[in-house]
């Protein structure tokens, strides 16, 4: 068996890349490898990934006729450009199946032409790109995934979602920790208005909670009018942490809390379940599969009481059952290993469907 992976071309991919699904599909090469499948993975320049690598020739449009181009066309061209080299090899390569992650609209649209299945992960909206690049694509060997049921939502209404994979998270790396700092919570995330971090300290100063603070600053102002003068011995501002140094405040506190929809990311949630560590969450479609009862509170219509209840409910949950909920549900080996079954389950229906229709 070989596997094609298509990655987006944005920056290389590399064993410092911190975006999810960058990790993930290296989990997903190593994992394979180790199988003995052959694996070969299209991606910028400058890429370093034990696996045969294709570049992508992100620089070879002459653009000396083009008058008022903004970078933004530039980078679209030049993307599609690269795709296309690299859909070239592929259409005379040995390879079994196509796993495309670019979240690029050309490769989608395009894999259809290849003489070999393809499988496109859905983890981004329905932009109108991707929404016609799909809906221009419902070949027979063209697959779907979703990463997750709120993506699937979103997308069956254009395309048949074939299966729902976790990407799940990394136990090893999120060790459990039963032992935790009493009424200590966590926030992580960027320091923003919408994080609503100055309603967070106000409930934890009047109910005696103690909070970290993790992450950017990406609001200056915010920050020097409305959260510098609350820091003290209890309410302290850790920094932007590297997540090695975010793993032991994860697991030391009683409860995470989540308040920004936009910035926050289930990778994040899981985490911290990983930990054994409870969630107080904002309610919205993205994080209900990932918070059950059993396992934190989610909050639908942000008050001071109705923040301080979710947090009183988080406090009281049992440590190992977010740890089971994540063991059962989102290791990234899991996910791996339903990747891998799809992939001779692809192969399998590919080559029935040919010997059809080399008799029909």
């Amino acid at each position: 068996m070989k596997i094609a992976f298509i990655a987006h071309n944005d920056y290389p991919i590399t064993k410092a890349c911190t975006g999810y699904n960058d990790r993930f599909m290296l989990r997903l090469i190593e994992s394979l490898k180790q199988e003995g499948i052959k694996v070969l993975l299209f991606a910028q320049e400058g890429s370093q990934v034990d696996c045969e690598l294709y570049s992508f020739h992100t620089h070879s449009v002459d653009w000396q006729y083009d008058d008022e181009v903004s970078s933004t066309q530039k980078k679209e061209v030049e993307d599609q450009h690269a795709y296309a080299e690299a859909f070239q090899l592929l259409a005379t390569s040995d390879v079994d199946v196509v796993h495309n992650f670019s979240l690029h609209s050309w490769p989608i649209y395009t894999a259809q032409f290849l003489p070999m299945p393809s499988l496109t992960v859905l983890s981004k909206k329905p932009l109108a790109l991707l929404q016609s690049a799909v809906k221009l694509n419902s070949h027979s060997h063209s697959y779907y995934v979703s990463p997750t049921y709120y993506f699937k939502s979103l997308w069956e209404s254009y395309t048949p979602i074939n299966e729902v994979i976790y990407q799940g998270v990394d136990t090893v790396k999120w060790k459990f920790r039963n032992a935790y700092e009493e009424k200590q919570l966590i926030y992580w995330g960027p320091i923003e208005r919408s994080g609503k971090l100055d309603e967070l300290i106000k409930v934890c100063q009047e109910n005696g909670w103690k909070l970290w603070i993790v992450g950017e600053i990406t609001n200056k102002a915010y920050f020097e009018y409305m959260i510098q003068s609350s820091l003290n011995t209890a309410i302290v501002y850790l920094g932007d942490l590297a997540e090695e140094q975010v793993v032991p405040y994860l697991g030391s506190a009683q409860a995470a809390v989540f308040l920004d929809e936009k910035s926050t990311t289930p990778e994040n949630i899981l985490k911290s379940l990983s930990c054994g560590t409870p969630v107080s969450c904002i309610a919205h479609e993205r994080f209900m599969e990932y918070v059950p009862a059993s396992c934190g509170s989610l909050i639908y219509d942000l008050t001071k009481e109705t923040l301080k209840q979710a947090i009183v409910d988080s406090l009281q949950k049992d440590r190992k059952d977010c740890r089971s909920f994540i063991e059962g549900n989102f290791t990234v080996q899991q996910g791996v290993d339903t990747y891998q079954l799809l992939y001779q389950k692809i192969i399998n229906q590919f080559q029935a469907n040919k010997k059809v229709n080399a008799y029909s």
